[in-house]
């Protein structure tokens, strides 16, 4: 019986002991699977939020070719020393239109940030075309206004006119 008793309490023993292996590797297994859900999530914030960064980043650039055309239009607003002879040309464009001669006599391009533009120049026509070359010019896309005219008979019979002006630019800029 004492035989008996020991063998039970060997296995009792040995049973509490694989009981406390197995609840150690239990209680090993939960914290490591804790401790790598805890990383996995935080991974998975991480991705959401590098996703929500992507797109706040494709809005912006979606938003900034939609404002590209805007931006060049502005751009094209103001004229520049590259932009003067088309200036010149689009003057002649409006005269022909308007069925004046158009001469330009003198441009004043400032060589400084405070410089004012200008363009001296001359017309010769009837009237008529003279006030439509002057309704023209009021409307092209560079700011600036006629001063300093002075109109006198082309000659002492007929009905052309000479005008000659000064077109003060408001909007010319400096090459950066």
């Amino acid at each position: 019986m004492w035989q008996n008793h020991k063998e039970s309490m060997i296995w009792m023993i040995a049973s509490v002991c694989a009981m406390l292996v197995l609840s150690g590797v239990a209680i090993f297994l939960y914290r490591s699977i804790k401790n790598e859900s805890a990383q996995i999530k935080g991974a998975e914030n991480a991705i959401a939020a590098l996703d929500g960064k992507e797109r706040d980043l494709a809005n912006t650039k979606t938003a900034l070719q939609e404002l590209r055309s805007e931006i060049d239009g502005l751009d094209h607003a103001f004229l520049s020393d590259e932009r003067f002879v088309g200036f010149l040309k689009l003057l002649e464009s409006l005269a022909g239109e308007a069925h004046v001669v158009f001469e330009a006599s003198r441009a004043d391009l400032p060589r400084s940030a405070d410089g004012n533009a200008g363009l001296s120049f001359g017309v010769r026509g009837e009237y008529a075309s003279i006030v439509r070359f002057f309704s023209l010019l009021d409307h092209v896309k560079y700011a600036g206004v006629v001063d300093q005219v002075l109109i006198t008979p082309e000659s002492a019979k007929g009905n052309a006119l000479i005008v000659r002006g000064h077109y003060a630019v408001f909007n010319f800029t400096q090459p950066q």
